[in-house]
């Protein structure tokens, strides 16, 4: 009788009475090989195109005995047909393109590249032995940490899936906005759109209040105070300091430690600028006592004094005014 292969890796079979004197020497060594190469066995092969993977009978000369299987070259996107039978590969795919591994007949597995993909043959064909790594469904319970980019993410459906690109853009897209403008998002938890009616500017330092917090609420700003050194040359600072004034939005309410003995300036950082009432009056001596708050505002040119001190009438005026109507009664 001659000897046999056995049925997925082509080991020689002892058949009855052969090999006398011989099977220690050589046969035997040479199914120990063979043994050693299916087991942990690597192999590199330079792809040109589709291939058939070569398989021989008993000896170490056989590509389809390998365990681990390395596909280099740039031959493009090409197929490997292995032989149709069981056990398992580790395909290292360093070629330019997608491998397919598959058995004769079969649609196989394909294996990007720069992929490496666990696979096992069933006797038909060839699958994918590592869902995790090629794909299939992956459960990760830990953390994640990627180096690289996420491509090909399919549209999520529930409230815990990830969604894709278009997914994002549709979803800003079409964001319904309150009905009540001037309403901004408070917190991570707070999930209505919101938004601004207007830009808002501001020159100094600003204090915000909520009275919900956590809602979708308005924010409340006031000017913040602040002290004057010096007099009629005045000076506050600022922090930060301002880079520009705007006209009619930069506004200080100021207490003045010093009175003024005349015309007035103000520097808040960007240099004096004439204080002045009624317009572009000058101030006069006592028009700002020591201890007085005055509001400041930037119209343009200079800071006018918001709310203009009451000046005392001479009397022969006062006297015209009572006698108002009443002259030769």
């Amino acid at each position: 009788m001659a000897d046999s292969a056995t049925a997925n890796k082509r080991l020689r079979k002892q058949s009855l009475g052969s090999n006398t004197n011989t099977w220690g020497d050589t046969k035997l060594n040479e199914v120990l090989d063979v043994i050693d190469q299916c087991m942990d066995g690597y192999e590199s092969i330079a792809l040109t195109g589709n291939l058939t993977l070569a398989t021989t009978n008993y000896t170490t000369a056989d590509q389809a005995k390998y365990r681990v299987i390395n596909f280099t070259g740039t031959a493009g996107a090409v197929s490997v047909t292995f032989p149709s039978v069981m056990g398992w590969y580790l395909i290292l795919n360093n070629t330019n393109g997608t491998v397919t591994c598959l058995c004769s007949g079969g649609a196989g597995v394909g294996v990007p590249a720069g992929y490496t993909a666990l696979l096992y043959g069933d006797g038909i064909d060839l699958h994918n032995g590592a869902p995790t790594l090629l794909n299939g469904a992956l459960t990760i319970s830990g953390a994640l940490t990627m180096s690289g980019q996420i491509h090909g993410v399919t549209a999520g459906t529930t409230g815990t899936d990830a969604v894709n690109v278009a997914q994002m853009g549709t979803a800003i897209a079409t964001a319904s906005l309150p009905a009540t403008p001037g309403t901004v998002l408070n917190s991570i938890a707070d999930t209505t759109a919101g938004y601004l009616s207007q830009k808002e500017s501001a020159s100094g330092l600003l204090a915000r209040t909520t009275a919900n917090p956590g809602g979708n609420e308005t924010a409340n700003y006031a000017a913040t105070g602040y002290s004057t050194s010096g007099t009629n040359a005045y000076s506050i600072t600022l922090s930060p300091a301002p880079t520009g004034h705007v006209a009619f939005q930069t506004t200080y309410l100021i207490k003045f430690i010093n009175g003024n003995s005349g015309p007035c300036t103000l520097n808040d950082g960007l240099g004096p600028v004439a204080i002045t009432k009624n317009g572009s009056t000058a101030l006069t001596n006592g028009d700002i006592p020591a201890g007085a708050v005055r509001m400041l505002t930037f119209d343009g040119t200079n800071f006018q004094i918001a709310s203009v001190p009451a000046f005392p009438q001479p009397m022969a005026a006062l006297a015209k005014i009572s006698n108002y109507g009443a002259w030769g009664q």
